[in-house]
């Protein structure tokens, strides 16, 4: 495709110019802003199909599937989260809403400056991550993490966390990081049912070999 010099010689016109965006992509200018196919830089997709000021929108989930608390720290609830969102086939990177002594979702997770939302696309949990965990974040979430992979609702779940509503690690007992064979016989989990500071610290003593879920938030 060529780009016109100013001098005519190619046929452009100056609205053609105009037109074409910085990166020289196309006659028509992208809306970096709002388009999900170049959400704020050109040729940046967003899995969610969402682009909302110029960035992408994040889905998240409470998952379907539970498991002990000997999962293998956060790596391993990763997996379990990229695992739940291949079922449905989510595309996209999900990380588990986990902490450990040396990882966390504020050390851990990209803090997004969109909307995170359930994965029905629409019903929006926090404006950011800053709401969802961080300065900004307040007592209450805007809609309960209570839907699963498949967007269907799970009833007032057990889900690990070890972590504070600000992203940070907990410090209460967490099945040793959640290893293979801990020494601490409880962690902190959250509700899924709820919106306020319950959500992700509604108690820090269940039991290692309880059958528990996972948050899993889009990066």
């Amino acid at each position: 495709v060529e780009n016109g010099d100013g001098g005519g010689g190619d046929g452009a016109t100056p609205s053609d110019a105009a037109g074409a965006d910085a990166q020289g992509y196309g006659d028509g200018a992208v809306d970096l802003q709002n388009d999900p196919n170049n959400c704020g830089t050109v040729g940046r997709v967003c899995s969610s199909n969402r682009c909302q000021g110029g960035d992408c929108v994040r889905r998240v989930f409470v998952s379907n599937g539970r498991a002990h608390g000997t999962f293998g720290g956060a790596a391993g609830a990763d997996t379990q989260c990229m695992g739940s969102a291949q079922g449905p086939g989510l595309k996209g990177t999900f990380f588990a809403w986990i902490s450990t002594s040396t990882s966390s979702p504020q050390t851990h997770f990209t803090k997004g400056t969109a909307p995170y939302v359930l994965v029905d696309g629409t019903t929006e949990v926090a404006k950011d991550f800053a709401h969802l965990a961080g300065t900004n974040q307040t007592v209450a979430l805007e809609h309960a993490i209570d839907h699963d992979e498949n967007g269907a609702p799970i009833a007032s779940g057990v889900v690990w966390t070890a972590t504070q509503p600000d992203g940070t690690f907990s410090g209460a007992p967490d099945c040793s990081d959640f290893a293979a064979s801990p020494v601490d016989p409880t962690a902190q989990t959250g509700d899924s049912s709820q919106v306020n500071t319950n959500w992700t610290e509604s108690t820090t003593s269940t039991t290692c070999a309880t059958l528990a879920h996972f948050y899993c938030v889009e990066q």
